[in-house]
C-alpha cells in the first residue's frame, strides 16, 4: 500500500505534536521539580525553627517542674503548715 503526499503530512503532523507534547511536559516537569526543591529547603528551615522552639519548650518545662519542687518544699516546712491560708 503506497502512501500518498496527504498520508506523509497527517504523519508528520502527528509526530509534530507529538513531540511538542513531549516538550510540554518536560517543561512542566521541570516547574514541578523546582518547587519541590524549594519546599524541601523551607521545610529543612522549619525543622531547625522547630528544633529550636522545642529545645525552649524543654527548658522552659524543666524550669516549671524545679519551681513547682521549690514551692512544694517550701509549703511541707514546719512553719508553713502552721500558718492557715
Amino acid at each position: 500500500m503506497p502512501f500518498t503526499l496527504s498520508d506523509r503530512e497527517a504523519f508528520i503532523q502527528k509526530m509534530d505534536h507529538s513531540f511538542s507534547e513531549t516538550l510540554r511536559m518536560r517543561k512542566e516537569m521541570t516547574g514541578i521539580i523546582l518547587r519541590s526543591d524549594n519546599i524541601v529547603r523551607s521545610l529543612k528551615v522549619e525543622k531547625k525553627d522547630y528544633g529550636s522552639c522545642n529545645d525552649v519548650v524543654y527548658d522552659l518545662l524543666e524550669q516549671a517542674r524545679s519551681n513547682r519542687a521549690k514551692l512544694e518544699g517550701i509549703l511541707d516546712r514546719n512553719d508553713m503548715k502552721m500558718m492557715k491560708f
